[in-house]
C-alpha cells in the first residue's frame, strides 16, 4: 500500500473509524509501522474524532440513554447558542489542522521527489567530467588555470601537484574571489603521483578567480602552509 492509494481512498480516516476491510487494514498496518507520516496522520485523525464526537458520530441507543441522564443544567448548556459557537470553533480548528497536515504531506512528497532526482543524478555516470591539473603558484610568476564550468550541474575534479611531501595529512581550503573561505576539507592523502585529488560540485562554484590553499601537518602537529594554486572558473559560453 502506498501514499497515493492511502490519500485517494481516505484510508487513514476509514482506519480510525474502523471501516476498512480486513485486507485493507492488514495492508495499512503493515505500511504505517514504518511510516512516520501515516502515524502522525492517524494521531491527528483520532484527536479530530475524539474532540467532536457529537458532530461526526451518529448517536446510538447508549448515547441517547446517557443524554437522558444528564442534569438539567448540562442539558440546557448543550442546547445553548454558546455551545454551538464552541463546537463551531473546534470544528474550524480541526479543519485548519487537517489542511496544515495535508499541505505538509504534499510539501514532503515534493521534497522527496526532488531529493530522489538529485540522488539519481549523483549516482549516474557523468560523461565529460572536467579534470583540472593545478600547478603550485610561484612567487612573482602569474600562473592561473582557466576552467569552464559544466553546462549542466556536475562534478569538477581538481588535481593538485605537491612540491613538498612527507606530512601525515593535508587539508585544502578554497578561497572565493571575495577572500572568504568557501570550504575546507581535511584528511587528504597524496596519490601515487604525489598529488591531491578533490571532487567539487559545480553548483558550489561561480565565475571568478579562486585560490586553493594547501596545508600539511604531522600527526598531532600544527598545520603548516605547503602550497597555493590559482584557478579561474568561467561559464561554458564565455
Amino acid at each position: 500500500m502506498n501514499h497515493e492509494y492511502i490519500n485517494t481512498n481516505q484510508v487513514v480516516e476509514r482506519y480510525v473509524m474502523d471501516k476498512l476491510s480486513v485486507e485493507e487494514r492488514e495492508a495499512f498496518e503493515l505500511h504505517y509501522l514504518s511510516c512516520a507520516t501515516c502515524i502522525n496522520d492517524i494521531d491527528a485523525a483520532e484527536v479530530f474524532r475524539n474532540e467532536l464526537p457529537n458532530v461526526f458520530e451518529p448517536r446510538n441507543s447508549d448515547t441517547v440513554d446517557q443524554r437522558a441522564e444528564l442534569t438539567p443544567l448540562w442539558s440546557s448548556m448543550l442546547r445553548s447558542p454558546a455551545y454551538s459557537v464552541v463546537a463551531t470553533v473546534l470544528l474550524g480548528v480541526a479543519l485548519v489542522a487537517s489542511l496544515y497536515l495535508l499541505q505538509s504531506r504534499n510539501e514532503e512528497s515534493a521534497l522527496r521527489a526532488v531529493l530522489e532526482a538529485r540522488l539519481a543524478d549523483l549516482v549516474a555516470p557523468q560523461p565529460n567530467t572536467p579534470v583540472v591539473a593545478l600547478e603550485t603558484r610561484r612567487s612573482g610568476v602569474e600562473s592561473i588555470v582557466e576552467v569552464p564550468l559544466p553546462a549542466n550541474p556536475g562534478l569538477v575534479i581538481l588535481t593538485l601537484s605537491l612540491d613538498e611531501i612527507g606530512h601525515a595529512e593535508y587539508r585544502a581550503t578554497l578561497i572565493e574571489p571575495v577572500g572568504v573561505a568557501a570550504w575546507t576539507v581535511e584528511s587528504l592523502l597524496p596519490d601515487s603521483t604525489d598529488s591531491l585529488v578533490i571532487a567539487v560540485h559545480s553548483t558550489t562554484l561561480g565565475p571568478g578567480d579562486y585560490r586553493v590553499s594547501i596545508q600539511g601537518r604531522m600527526t598531532g602537529g600544527e598545520w603548516q602552509n605547503v602550497s597555493a594554486y590559482d584557478v579561474r572558473f568561467r561559464t561554458a559560453n564565455e
